[in-house]
């Protein structure tokens, strides 16, 4: 019997690959399946993929970004879960276990997420060796997890039930960030939600590389999910409308904040007035205000950067 279906897509994933799949083959039992995707790498990670010899199956696309990747390996599950884990990323020894404790212990739930620890070099993770004891709170969905404080989710501590993944569609194609945002919000009132608060399930490693850092897509991830709400396909109808604008302007504010830090003016302001009335309703002020001073203040330094040059370098 599969159980879990592991999905691994891979971009010049050559430095991590390997020791992500050994973390994944590290968790012991036989009732898992490992599905990893090439992105349209550059680098070796295809042939390190066909050369690992765990009897992975190694799926292999053009370059159309992680959101594409998952959905073409969600395609080839015969799980009755999905669990997500990016090839930089690490799970720890006991990850399935818990996983396999709390989904016999709630009969199967929708969904059941945890949360990461974060580290840069493997040296970090070095004393994190045993697990702390299970604890976790049981919902009815993951927007009453959220009204809770638990609405931060990432892929690699995260398991879907495969019919709940299916009828959700599965993740938004294209090279954004926020294509993970998008499936969540879609799966926002699917039956049984289990929040793990220990132990910590997976290592987050970052680095440079991580698309997370890259201020356009995540303006273009940001900006399709305040499309997408306001086009109505999220689940929750009108009682859940601003629980939901909650959850999604905390990404939103903080993508604007970033376009403009790095000069990206336009990208900024355009999810500043998509959202300005989200914000107003509530009660953002210090956000509403923040936006505009910050517009000022880049104008004016690069327009006094402008004068001491021409004034003063003649």
């Amino acid at each position: 019997m599969t159980l879990f279906s592991v999905i691994i897509p891979c971009y010049n994933s050559a430095r991590w690959i390997r020791r992500c799949l050994d973390s994944v083959f590290a968790q012991g039992g036989n009732d898992f399946e490992v599905i990893t995707v090439d992105d349209g790498s550059t680098d070796d990670t295809l042939a390190m993929l066909n050369a690992y010899g765990h009897g992975i199956k190694v799926l292999s696309q053009s370059n159309q970004g992680a959101g594409v990747a998952r959905n073409l390996a969600i395609g080839h599950a015969t799980g009755d879960y999905i669990a997500f884990l990016d090839s930089d990323d690490v799970w720890f020894p006991w990850t399935l276990a818990t996983y396999r404790q709390l989904v016999a212990e709630f009969n199967q739930p929708g969904i059941i997420a945890g949360k990461p620890r974060h580290f840069k070099e493997d040296v970090e993770l070095a004393d994190y060796t045993a697990p702390d004891p299970v604890a976790y709170r049981h919902y009815a969905n993951f927007y009453t997890a959220a009204t809770d404080g638990f609405w931060f989710l990432l892929p690699g501590a995260l398991i879907i039930r495969n019919d709940v993944l299916k009828t959700c569609g599965g993740f938004a194609d294209g090279k954004i960030n926020g294509e993970d945002t998008h499936l969540f919000m879609k799966f926002g009132m699917a039956s049984g939600f289990v929040a793990v608060k220990s132990p910590l399930l997976f290592g987050y490693c970052s680095h440079g590389s991580n698309w997370a850092m890259d201020v356009q897509r995540n303006f273009r991830g940001c900006f399709q999910l305040v499309g997408q709400e306001k086009a109505g396909a999220y689940p929750g109808g009108h009682s859940y409308q601003w629980l939901r604008r909650g959850l999604l302007t905390r990404h939103t504010r903080a993508a604007s904040i970033s376009c403009i830090k790095n000069d990206e003016f336009k990208m900024g302001l355009r999810l500043y007035l998509a959202t300005f009335y989200w914000n107003l309703r509530m009660a953002r002020f210090r956000y509403l205000f923040f936006i505009p001073l910050l517009l000022v203040s880049k104008a004016c330094g690069d327009f006094w950067r402008l004068f001491i040059t021409t004034r003063f370098t003649k």
